[in-house]
Parts: structure tokens; C-alpha cells; sequence
């Protein structure tokens, strides 16, 4: 009797470890596949099968006292055209257009000076944020761009909801974006874009944020869609 009690205790501790292994070779290979640097391969992979797109932004920049709230109509479509119109915010009304092949941004301001044309560079800064984002880099590719430099320089952590992955980057080079310090990207886990980001300082004050919707992808547009009507 004793004998047999032990068998079952032996043959119930080995039935209890391999479902412990199991279960741990299932949430590393889990683990694996949700990896940082896998989401973001699937994002670029995904940004190359994109020819043009539209959605909305709604923008929330600050510096220190200044805070800059916008909401605008976007445009994409590779290489790099770029069309925003300011639906709500200052300068509502206002539409920009930067062209890549002369890398120059064309600006029609709302009212009497909209009868007008002014042709500048993205360096110039009355065509950059309040903190000195520049049109030319406000493209999804250029999100993942960052997020390729992050993994190379930064601690990037993962976690996830039933419909987003979310990816926290910190201690990234604050120079060179914008006073960033920590970052929070959320993605769509159907479609691998972009759905919002966060930036924040070394202070933890929230300085940058961009919410992308109503994404439409592969639209059809062309050169003439990049003109002033």
C-alpha cells in the first residue's frame, strides 16, 4: 500500500512539473513573440506595404508655460509628401504642404492672407511646433525610426491590453527629441499602427502627445491631391 501511495505521489509531482514547463515554454515563446523588437519589425513591415494615407491628429505640445492644442486633417503618401489642414486650435484654417523632392513647406494661412502663398523651409520655425518638431518627420515612418534608435539606445518595456501593445522607452536622448526623457507608444494589435503617443521630460511632465484616428490606408491619392484648391 505504501508503495503504491508513493507511485501516485511520484506520477502526480511529474504530471505537476511538466505542466509547470510546459506553461513556462508557452509564455516565453509568448514572450518571444511579443518582444519589442518584433512589434516594431511588424510595424515597419507593415509602413512598407503603405503607399498613402489620411487620418486625424489631435496634438498636445507644451514648453514650458506654453501649451499648443491642435487638431488637423492628414495627409501622406510616399515618399514623403505631407498635407496637414488645422481644423481646430490657433491658426484654425491654416493648411501646410511639404513637398519631398524640394523640401520646402507651402503655407496658406486662414483670412485675407490665405489669398496668398508663402513658400519656407521645415527648418524655418513658424512651420515647426512650439518645441521645434518639424513636418517633414511627421510621418509614421519617422515614429518607427524613433522606436528602431530606442531599441539600439534605450531600456524599452512591454506590456499589453486585448486590443493594443504598449511600449514605454526611457532614458532616450532628450537633445535630440525634444527634451523627451520617457515614452509611451500604444499600437493597434490588428493593424500595427500607431493609435497615440506620449512624451514626457526628466520632470515626468507630460510634453508631447499625438493621437492618431480615423486612419485610412491606401486611399488612392496623388501629386494633385498635394495642392491648394
Amino acid at each position: 500500500m505504501e508503495v503504491l501511495i508513493y507511485h501516485n505521489i511520484m506520477r502526480t509531482s511529474v504530471i505537476i512539473t511538466l505542466i509547470f514547463a510546459f506553461t513556462l515554454l508557452g509564455n516565453c515563446i509568448y514572450a518571444e513573440q511579443i518582444s519589442p523588437q518584433k512589434v516594431i519589425e511588424t510595424m515597419s513591415k507593415k509602413w512598407e506595404m503603405v503607399q498613402d494615407c489620411t487620418c486625424i491628429l489631435q496634438s498636445y505640445i507644451r514648453l514650458g508655460k506654453q501649451k499648443q492644442n491642435r487638431t488637423m486633417n492628414y495627409y501622406f503618401m510616399k515618399p514623403k509628401w505631407i498635407k496637414l489642414r488645422i481644423i481646430d486650435g490657433k491658426h484654425d484654417g491654416t493648411r501646410l504642404i511639404y513637398n519631398p523632392y524640394t523640401n520646402r513647406v507651402e503655407v496658406k494661412t486662414a483670412g485675407v492672407l490665405g489669398l496668398f502663398t508663402f513658400t519656407l523651409s521645415p527648418d524655418n520655425s513658424r512651420v515647426q511646433s512650439i518645441r521645434g518638431h518639424r513636418i517633414d518627420n511627421n510621418h509614421i515612418g519617422y515614429i518607427i525610426q524613433r522606436w528602431q534608435e530606442y531599441l539600439q539606445n534605450c531600456d524599452i518595456y512591454i506590456s499589453e491590453t486585448d486590443s493594443t501593445i504598449i511600449l514605454n522607452a526611457s532614458e532616450t536622448d532628450s537633445l535630440k527629441y525634444y527634451g523627451t526623457y520617457y515614452e509611451k507608444l500604444v499600437i493597434d494589435k490588428n493593424t500595427y499602427f500607431p493609435l497615440y503617443f506620449e512624451q514626457f521630460d526628466i520632470s515626468n511632465t507630460l510634453i508631447n502627445k499625438l493621437i492618431i484616428s480615423n486612419v485610412k490606408i491606401n486611399v488612392g491619392l496623388n501629386v494633385n491631391d498635394f495642392k491648394f484648391n
